[in-house]
């Protein structure tokens, strides 16, 4: 169960998403979780699904300026893009993809840079 909430990041004025880690297993690997929070409803739910078990922690998360992206950084682990509407799966990029050390939204693109 993971105990760490690491951020959130607003995906409207009314929802946003939560991130957190458990502590690390002897290899390192931790249980990734991530929430689509609606505060209107209060209903949450799991944006990844069953992906979080056992793999590197999230390092950080950022919705595009548009709210329509999701990208989320792994520590020794290809980055993902989401979909935020409709929470799917878009690309992991190759495990050769360079490291990511910050993520910047930029109004002028329509992605992250």
């Amino acid at each position: 169960m993971p105990e760490d909430a690491r951020g959130i990041e607003w995906v409207s004025l009314t929802s946003f998403l939560s991130f957190a880690t458990s502590s690390p297993n002897n290899m390192g690997l931790v249980r990734n979780e991530l929430q689509h929070v609606d505060l209107p409803t209060g209903r949450c739910f799991s944006f990844r699904g069953e992906r979080g078990n056992d793999e590197p922690p999230i390092e950080m998360i950022k919705v595009s300026h548009l709210k329509q992206y999701l990208v989320v950084v792994f520590r020794d682990k290809p980055l993902e893009l989401w979909d935020v509407r409709t929470g799917t799966l878009l690309r992991e990029m190759a495990k050769n993809f360079p490291t990511v050390t910050a993520l910047v939204k930029s109004r002028k693109l329509p992605y992250l840079v």
